[in-house]
């Protein structure tokens, strides 16, 4: 556990020392697409400028409990590839997320059972955005990994994570 909350530290100060690079307006302003994994459903991204996004997820889960989750991200993003089609983001960001399981609880004695879930993730992924795929539009695919801790019902270890994609409109 005290791993866990040093991990958590650490991250959320890399993302607030980080340096800001030349962070210019992005042609990608609006993104909205699908998140394939834990959970699966709806992604939204807001990008601010190339190197500011925030990000939200919103779906169901099916392992174990069937749950609601939804979740946003401040995400800080370094250009690790940059060509007139194709750019390369790895990101690092925190936020928080919200999940409500329903299920059934075989121990000590079976019952239904319905639950929250509070914690603070920390996603950490590579963004790939293609340019002039459709009407000249830009799509990006996303591979994420999420660690945190769950602060709701006791501190414990969290993690989500996924692959997904998003047309951006603006």
């Amino acid at each position: 556990m005290k791993q866990g909350i040093l991990i958590l530290g650490i991250a959320v100060l890399l993302v607030g020392m980080a340096t800001p690079a030349q962070a210019k307006k992005s042609d990608m302003t609006l993104g909205l697409g699908l998140f394939l994994g834990s959970p699966l459903g709806a992604n939204m991204k807001y990008r601010m400028d190339d190197v500011h996004a925030i990000d939200v997820t919103m779906g169901f889960g099916f392992v174990g409990y069937r749950n609601f989750h939804i979740h946003a991200d401040y995400l800080y993003h370094w250009r690790v590839v940059a060509n007139k089609d194709l750019d390369m983001d790895l990101h690092l960001g925190v936020g928080p997320v919200v999940e409500i399981y329903r299920g059934t609880v075989r121990f000590p004695v079976t019952h239904d059972e319905t639950r929250a879930l509070f914690a603070i993730r920390v996603p950490i992924g590579l963004d790939f955005m293609i340019r002039k795929v459709v009407n000249r539009t830009p799509i990006d695919f996303f591979i994420e990994f999420a660690p945190g801790l769950q602060l709701f019902d006791g501190v414990w270890y969290y993690f989500d994570g996924g692959i997904g994609f998003r047309y951006y409109f603006f």
